[in-house]
């Protein structure tokens, strides 16, 4: 095996291809419906790793660039002097890459301190059924963790914030026992499934390869397949009828004037509405109510999981290299103090 800055474009050339694979499925609804996000999870999964070990093997097909690559390496290798410093153009690349994550890091950091500030500023409106619902899911789902409660009418939107001592924030909204039902216990999925973690990693992921134009919709699309996913997790056990007012739960947090003001979010946090996007929303609500949860699509998972493995490991049977023609003709070679020109098959 082998790593190099050949191996690494590679890798990252192969992950936009997974990207676009993921996205492409993801917007298939039928597909979730049939056979649910395991899969799609399984090739961000292998998208993940392919990027990280960006290695070859000495065995893998060489693909000559002529054209593309000797320009790119050129480019990436030419030297120059800074202030009797010689540098050639991969130092600065490399130097405004760091620089790069750096900015995003203390960025995500800075956020996180303010929204922190923010929810400190929430004041709770205490309502028992509130504390009531909750209590009863924590007992049917034997949760151990010490989980609050707030309602507040600073937010539009449910969510849930923390990792180990989560608190859920509910939206100052009258909901019907049955609806604070759904909603607290989509927010406690998103605790179980430890989406939290799961979006923290890819912030920390987006941050590193800020520079890929591909790693904003792997993103989105990561955000959209947890939320589908706690949305099918929430509803597994559900009859038609109860999904249908599970969906009318969400729809009413939609119709609570999402206008009137912006939830400050950040990815310490999972939201009931993770955006604006009617598509989304849309397809979310078509999965649940066609969602098929027969034992034959589990065998039609496996063999779809199958075939993204193949890919993924013939991935790493390929490279592109770049390849040089000689300008000039005949060949010069040079070695201690004997010297030897071959030109047109005659040795001088």
């Amino acid at each position: 095996m082998d790593i190099n800055v050949f191996s690494f474009i590679m890798s990252v050339i192969w992950f936009n291809i997974f990207i676009l694979i993921i996205n492409f499925f993801r917007k298939r609804d039928k597909f979730i419906s049939n056979f649910n996000v395991y899969s799609i999870l399984f090739l961000i999964l292998l998208a993940i790793i392919r990027v990280i070990f960006s290695f070859d093997f000495k065995n893998a097909i060489i693909i000559n660039s002529e054209k593309i690559y000797p320009i790119f390496y050129n480019f990436i290798t030419y030297e120059f002097s800074l202030n009797s410093l010689n540098l050639r153009m991969y130092n600065i690349i490399i130097l405004i890459w760091v620089v790069g994550i750096l900015i995003l890091t203390i960025c995500d950091i800075l956020n996180f301190i303010k929204f922190k500030k923010i929810l400190n500023t929430y004041k709770n409106i205490w309502n028992k059924n509130n504390e009531t619902v909750l209590g009863e899911i924590i007992k049917s789902q034997n949760i151990g963790k010490k989980i609050n409660i707030v309602q507040t009418e600073n937010i539009n939107s449910p969510m849930i914030v923390g990792i180990n001592n989560p608190t859920i924030y509910l939206p100052n909204i009258n909901f019907t026992n049955e609806e604070l039902h759904f909603i607290i216990f989509h927010e406690l999925n998103h605790f179980l499934g430890k989406d939290i973690i799961k979006k923290i990693f890819m912030q920390i992921f987006k941050n590193i390869f800020w520079w890929n134009p591909f790693i904003h919709i792997f993103a989105k699309d990561f955000d959209n397949i947890l939320e589908v996913q706690c949305d099918l997790r929430t509803t597994k056990h559900m009859t038609n009828l109860e999904k249908k007012d599970y969906l009318k739960s969400i729809a009413k947090v939609l119709r609570n004037d999402v206008n009137k003001f912006e939830t400050y979010k950040v990815e310490v946090a999972s939201y009931l509405i993770n955006t604006s996007n009617f598509y989304d929303i849309k397809q979310r609500f078509k999965i649940v109510l066609n969602c098929n949860y027969k034992s034959k699509s589990k065998y039609i998972n496996i063999f779809i999981c199958i075939l993204f493995f193949i890919l993924f490991i013939a991935s790493y049977f390929f490279i592109f290299k770049p390849f040089y023609f000689p300008e000039d003709e005949g060949i010069y070679y040079k070695e201690g103090y004997d010297t030897f020109l071959i030109e047109n098959d005659e040795i001088f």
